[in-house]
C-alpha cells in the first residue's frame, strides 16, 4: 500500500465538496465533503456489518466503504449527468484503476472491483450505506431551507431498489424507519 498517495487522496477529499450538493446551490463552506461522506458510509458499514456478525466479511465491508469515493481524489466527484451518459462500466473500470494507482495495491483495486459489480453482501451493504448517507444529508438539507427533494426522491428509489437484494428484514426496517 502506497501509504503517501493514501493520504494525498485523504487530504484532497477532505477538501472536495461534493458535486451534487453545489449543483444544488448549497454554498461550498457548507457542503458536504466527500470525506465526510465517506466517514458516514463507513460507519453506517459497520452498525450494519455488527447486526449481520458472521454472515459478513467485515473487513473487506469496511474496506470498501473507506475506498468507495478514493478514485474521487484524481477523477474529481463526477457529477450524477456524467455518470448517465457515460455507461456504468466504463466508469467503474475507470474508477477501478485509478484506486489501484492510488494506493498501489491490487487488492484493494479487486475489492473496489468488487463494491462496484455490487454482487457480494459487502458490496451489497456499502452501497445502502452510501445511499442511506447521501438521504440523511439531503434531509439535514431540506431542513435548512435547501431544494434538495429531487435527490431526496431518487436516492430513496435507488436504495429501496437496494433493500430488495438484501435478506436481512432487520437491518431493512431499519433503513426503512431512518427514510421516512
Amino acid at each position: 500500500m502506497d501509504v503517501k498517495a493514501v493520504i494525498k487522496a485523504t487530504r484532497i477529499l477532505k477538501n472536495m465538496p461534493r458535486t451534487g450538493w453545489l449543483q444544488k446551490e448549497i454554498p461550498s463552506h457548507e457542503a458536504e465533503t466527500v470525506a465526510e461522506h465517506t466517514f458516514e458510509v463507513a460507519l453506517i458499514t459497520l452498525a450494519f456489518a455488527l447486526k449481520l456478525n458472521d454472515k459478513i466479511d467485515r473487513e473487506k465491508a469496511l474496506t470498501m466503504a473507506l475506498v468507495h469515493d478514493l478514485s474521487e481524489s484524481v477523477l474529481g466527484d463526477t457529477p450524477k449527468a456524467l455518470t448517465e451518459r457515460l455507461s456504468e462500466k466504463v466508469k467503474h473500470m475507470i474508477e477501478c484503476e485509478t484506486v489501484k494507482n492510488i494506493t498501489g495495491s491490487e487488492g484493494i483495486r479487486k475489492i473496489f472491483e468488487e463494491y462496484a459489480n455490487g454482487e457480494s453482501l459487502e458490496a451489497k451493504i456499502v452501497k445502502i450505506a452510501d445511499k442511506l448517507s447521501t438521504i440523511l444529508q439531503a434531509k439535514n438539507y431540506r431542513n435548512k431551507g435547501y431544494n434538495v427533494d429531487e435527490i431526496v426522491e431518487t436516492t430513496k428509489i435507488d436504495l429501496l431498489e437496494a433493500l430488495k437484494q438484501l435478506e436481512d428484514k432487520n437491518i431493512v426496517e431499519t433503513v426503512h424507519n431512518l427514510i421516512e
